[in-house]
């Protein structure tokens, strides 16, 4: 199987590293972190949800052409991301991991509902002159 890879412009991914640094850094102030922890928390998760996209791309790969293929492909990076929050936790009580997770799962769709338009590629078409 072959990838074919489609980079997206520059001030795209601007956009999207610029909502994923900014919604990520509001979501530190939800989890219990130490006050340290936050800035490189939000650093690591404004690379792990794009990596659980990918990831979540990849797996959804042979559905691709289906209705609903965004939404189980949003879904499912939010499930990898909740399933990462449980492993990278320090928390110990099950309750305090179990809300971490589910502050991660919720946020994660909400980022990518909000960055969706800015991971659509738009192609410039040009005119044709009529001669």
């Amino acid at each position: 199987m072959r990838i074919r890879w489609r980079m997206l412009p520059w001030q795209n991914v601007l956009v999207i590293a610029a909502i994923f640094v900014a919604g990520e850094w509001l979501v530190t102030f939800l989890l219990p972190w130490p006050r340290k922890a936050r800035l490189l928390s939000a650093a690591l998760w404004a690379v792990m949800v794009p990596l659980a996209r990918v990831a979540s791309k990849l797996i959804l790969r042979p559905a691709r052409q289906t209705k609903p293929y965004g939404f189980w492909m949003i879904g499912l990076a939010a499930a990898l991301a909740g399933v990462a929050q449980f492993f990278v936790s320090t928390q110990t009580e099950a309750s305090l991991r179990a809300r971490e997770v589910l502050v991660r799962f919720v946020s994660t769709v909400v980022l990518l509902l909000i960055a969706a338009p800015w991971f659509i590629r738009k192609e410039q078409f040009s005119t044709l002159s009529s001669s």
